[in-house]
């Protein structure tokens, strides 16, 4: 069979990533945030949502004890939840926070583990600069810790950052010396003996896989084979499957790497019998896109493709997964968000409850003095709103004789008028005035202060405009929902169907044998809908409002936030809508099935 060296970017990038992210999390990340693994669960895993929100109800129980340790530790743990969920300034800024307590008090194991934690970012972000500074900062931090677990870490990071100083060809952080592979396998040996001080099967595992690594790196291929067959006994003897397989997966890359793809096959026929007990998604993408490598080099390009698809369905499948959970958990973040209000709105409750019983029992005349206080500030108020309640409609009562005081003066100079075309124009603004009347005796006489029912103004509005023509036997067809409209978007709407039924009434009613008037006006996603249609001849729009009808609907639209437009076919039509919260003054009927679902 024939071999190809040649190696597809899709897959070779793959294993690039994979390859990286192995190395720095083993050298950077603690034993128990590598691979490791997971005890048999009794009940199905918390998601990533739910460990935040648990996490958050602690947060807020150490803030309320005020142990500023305890506080550091929750912003430890919020910020490793947030980095779960890949959002990784939200979790450097929890991490800052711990690191603001913490390290005034010196250097610890604990600020260690936050600096291991950021240093992770980079496995997203790749900067080996970075890498370098946050793994010394956390080096220097695990130094100072007395316990074994400390030590190990310590000079497991050293290690790591001889190794990736050397490799990288950049000095140590804050020297000008570079590093050594000598110096990395003498550091690893010493995490090494701290591991098995420690006595955790995943800890030496890990400890005899990164020296297998350092001495790769000096090319001792017989070493670094001796140190990762005593990682295989440590995890087979702990029966840790997750570990054996990611062992397996990269030793197979690292040969298909070298093209030899007869060794890597013999690693990936290892780890495959491992996968049904294997939950690591990561692993099962790695040990496909190692063998959709191994078919292309060794020329089995039918099985390069299927595995190669394959990946892409698991990718698929994962993105799948996690669109599903983001749902589920955001679901699950809202009801989370109502509880807390209402727990919160409890508490208060409680807070109010136990300061008046508290009172009661103590101070009896305290608390009739404040029921007296309350009483009278009670009544105050009362009044007060009663005042303005009444100051409110003597408003609107005045404005209302206001406008018919303008609408009588403009009717009575309408008498004095002989110019067809002036007493056209004097009657449209009287009946605009009138349009506006309307809607203030509307609010003075309704059950609202500032609202008006558009179920009932809008039929007389209408009824209004078409007795000023002569034309109540007009057949007018209304389809108006019972909702309340606050009066500062009712004044315009009430203008701009005050000038559409005034328009239909001067060009497409007056000639028609059965003249007849449409109107819709409902409620939908948050939008008000109007809908004005007649019977008349029709018309095409100008392009440019040259009438002062048309710029004064143009000028109303505008300060509605609406948007609208005429429709031609059988007479004319214009629809309308605007944004509106308004609430329905009764349950809403069911619109006929004729309304237009969107304009």
């Amino acid at each position: 069979m024939k071999h190809s060296s040649s190696i597809s970017p899709y897959v070779m990038n793959k294993i690039i990533y994979s390859t990286f992210f192995t190395t720095l999390f083993m050298a950077g990340i603690s034993a128990y945030q590598a691979i490791a693994q997971t005890p048999p669960q009794s009940s199905p895993p918390q998601s990533p949502y739910e460990r935040l929100l648990e996490t958050q109800k602690d947060y807020e129980a150490a803030m309320k004890t005020g142990d500023s340790l305890e506080v550091a530790e929750m912003c430890y743990r919020m910020g490793k939840r947030y980095a779960g969920l890949k959002n990784f300034s939200k979790a450097q800024e929890w991490f800052l926070r711990a690191l603001r307590i913490r390290e005034p008090l010196g250097p610890s194991e604990d600020i260690g583990k936050i600096y291991i934690q950021i240093a992770g970012f980079q496995i997203y972000f790749p900067n080996t600069a970075k890498t370098l500074h946050y793994n010394y900062m956390a080096y220097i931090n695990f130094r100072a810790g007395k316990s074994w677990r400390s030590q190990m870490e310590a000079n497991k990071l050293l290690g790591h950052l001889h190794a990736v100083a050397w490799e990288s060809r950049q000095p140590l952080p804050y020297t000008k010396a570079t590093g050594s592979p000598d110096s990395a396998v003498y550091y690893a040996e010493r995490s090494l003996q701290a591991a098995k001080k420690v006595d955790n099967p995943s800890d030496i595992g890990l400890a005899y896989g990164f020296l297998g690594d350092v001495w790769k790196l000096k090319n001792n291929p017989q070493k670094s084979s001796e140190y990762r067959q005593k990682e295989i006994d440590i995890y087979t003897k702990a029966n840790l499957t997750n570990n054996l397989m990611d062992r397996y997966v990269n030793t197979s890359i690292e040969l298909l790497q070298q093209n030899k793809p007869l060794l890597a096959k013999q690693w990936l026929d290892k780890a495959r019998p491992l996968t049904p007990r294997t939950s690591n998604n990561l692993i099962h993408e790695k040990l496909t896109e190692a063998y959709a490598l191994y078919y292309e080099q060794i020329g089995d390009w039918k099985m390069a493709f299927q595995y190669q698809k394959k990946g892409r369905q698991l990718k698929n499948q994962e993105l799948a997964d996690q669109f599903n959970q983001a749902i589920q958990n955001s679901l699950l973040l809202d009801e989370h968000e109502k509880r807390q209000t209402e727990f919160r709105a409890q508490q208060k409750e409680m807070a109010l409850r136990n300061k008046l019983s508290f009172v009661l029992v103590i101070l009896f005349l305290g608390v009739c003095l404040a029921g007296v206080l309350f009483y009278r500030l009670f009544v105050k108020y009362k009044k007060i709103s009663t005042l303005h309640a009444d100051l409110i409609k003597e408003q609107d009562h005045r404005t209302k004789n206001n406008l018919q005081s303008v609408s009588n003066l403009l009717s009575l100079q309408l008498n004095q008028l002989t110019d067809p075309v002036a007493v056209r124009a004097l009657e449209e603004s009287v009946m605009r005035v009138d349009a506006m009347l309307l809607l203030h005796r509307e609010l003075y006489q309704g059950e609202k202060l500032i609202e008006v029912n558009l179920k009932k103004y809008i039929p007389d509005l209408i009824q209004s405009v078409l007795r000023s023509y002569d034309l109540e036997h007009t057949n007018v067809m209304y389809e108006v929902e019972e909702r309340w409209l606050h009066a500062d978007n009712a004044i315009p709407l009430g203008l701009v169907l005050n000038e559409l039924v005034t328009n239909a009434c001067k060009y497409a009613l007056p000639n028609h044998p059965d003249p007849a008037l449409t109107i819709h006006c409902y409620r939908k996603v948050g939008k008000m809908f109007l809908r004005v249609a007649d019977n008349g001849p029709g018309f095409v729009p100008p392009s440019d409002t040259a009438t002062f009808g048309l710029r004064l609907i143009s000028i109303l639209m505008r300060k509605l936030k609406a948007t609208g437009q005429y429709r031609m076919g059988e007479g004319c039509c214009f629809e309308l809508s605007f944004a509106d919260k308004g609430k329905p003054a009764v349950l809403p009927k069911e619109r006929k099935t004729s309304i237009p679902h969107s304009i």
